[in-house]
């Protein structure tokens, strides 16, 4: 496609998919259609933030990656239904949003912007398999993640997070564990039994032991 302004989307009562990527269209975010299930407008140069996803009720998938995003994540009731949240590479400001009792969620993609704050704690989150939020300006310690037994792809480096890596044990499905360029230190925890684990990658640092 020749891209172009995304369209308004205002009177498409029956629309339920809208997949624009990577086709040049910019322009802000539109307000989206209460039926819409799957949203995805990544790699194109769009402004603006992010709409209020409340007034969507059904929407499972939000997906703008790698565009020109502003403003804050979208609040925790705004995703009672999402099963993805990609917006990583944008200019996304503020904190993470509480993310316990999200029992749809299953990615949250949120690397490469300018978030600061502490991440919350992952509770009560039974599908959720990929957390990334590498490359912001969170602070505090690393989660718990005994309560996501399902998670397969961890990735929080490149920030200035510290405290000890947590215990990884039952996390039988961890293929990617990764807190490189943070200030985590402490000892490396057991890593048996994670029969699935591709990538560990640790802050290179003198505090960071076996």
């Amino acid at each position: 496609l020749a891209g172009g302004p995304l369209p308004s989307l205002v009177g498409l009562a029956e629309l339920e998919v809208f997949d624009v990527d990577a086709n040049g269209v910019t322009g802000p975010v539109p307000a989206l259609p209460a039926n819409l299930i799957r949203f995805v407008a990544g790699r194109n140069p769009i402004t603006g933030t992010i709409p209020d996803l409340q007034a969507v009720p059904g929407l499972t998938q939000f997906i703008v990656n790698s565009a020109q995003l502003t403003g804050p994540l979208p609040d925790r009731s705004g995703m009672s239904n999402l099963s993805i949240l990609n917006v990583s590479g944008n200019e996304l400001t503020g904190p993470l949003p509480e993310l316990s009792g999200l029992q749809s969620l299953s990615a949250f993609i949120v690397s490469d912007n300018q978030l600061e704050g502490t991440i919350p704690a992952l509770t009560d989150m039974p599908r959720l398999e990929t957390f990334f939020v590498r490359n912001n300006g969170l602070s505090g310690s690393l989660p718990d993640l005994s309560d996501v037994p399902g998670l397969r792809f961890f990735a929080a480096g490149g920030g200035p997070l510290t405290g000890n890596i947590p215990d990884l044990s039952g996390l039988s499905d961890l293929v990617l564990f990764e807190v490189r360029d943070s200030q985590v230190s402490g000892e490396i925890p057991s890593l048996a039994g994670l029969s699935s684990l591709v990538t560990f990658d640790a802050p290179d640092r003198e505090t960071c032991i076996v």
